[in-house]
């Protein structure tokens, strides 16, 4: 399965990226983009029913909500990942806008970017359950913006819940997009990946450890 970073809008540039890849399955994690005045979502009418998305704070709830693709705001995907290791993948989308000051109500910004207080408390419930190997978000755990906003860390319900998950099972690999850089990290026990706008990993090949350091580095 190949994972992709945030496509802000860039459809053309993600059906190709789709297309040079060739991947049989692929899950964006958020931020495609849906639902601006701009957008133009019917460029993604063209993609196959197999390469999901979730959604991130820039995009329209119920725009992603009605296309075929969009694989839902939580959830489970059983496969096989990274060498067929692994067979069970946790999905999760939403996160909150760090300048919502300088966006507008139902055009820009949406007051459901984040899930509810009880669809997180669902969404924990269902990962307590099911003790995923693999988890894949748009945001990610509080703890680990320390490591890449230090000083800057604001937690949101979104990142606090992903904390309660992390502390009551800890999933081998954890991949992620939002933050807009390339980041990896072996953290207790967990492989955490950053992605960053249009980067792509293939989770179904390998994740290969970087020798000089506590890095671990996905290869296409």
């Amino acid at each position: 399965m190949l994972l992709i970073g945030d496509v802000h809008g860039l459809f053309y540039d993600y059906r190709e990226l789709l297309k040079q890849h060739k991947p049989k399955y692929s899950l964006q994690l958020g931020d495609m983009g849906v639902g601006f005045p701009q957008s133009n979502e019917l460029i993604l009418n063209d993609i196959p029913g197999d390469h999901k998305w979730i959604r991130g704070n820039h995009d329209n709830p119920s725009v992603a909500r009605a296309h075929p693709n969009y694989v839902g705001d939580y959830g489970i995907l059983k496969g096989s990942f990274i060498n067929g290791l692994y067979d069970k993948l946790f999905y999760i989308g939403g996160a909150w806008s760090i300048d919502w000051q300088h966006r507008t109500e139902g055009i820009s910004i949406w007051h459901d970017e984040q899930l509810s207080q009880k669809e997180l408390s669902d969404a924990v419930n269902l990962y307590n359950e099911e003790k995923p190997e693999v988890v894949c978000s748009h945001d990610c755990p509080t703890f680990i913006l320390n490591y890449l906003h230090p000083g800057r860390v604001i937690p949101t319900r979104t990142s606090q819940a992903m904390d309660v998950m992390f502390l009551s099972h800890k999933p081998s690999v954890w991949v992620f997009a939002h933050h807009h850089m390339s980041w990896r990290k072996r953290i207790d026990g967990c492989t955490f990946i950053c992605l960053n706008e249009l980067e792509s990993c293939d989770i179904s090949k390998r994740i290969t450890k970087n020798p000089q350091e506590e890095t671990y580095e996905c290869i296409d």
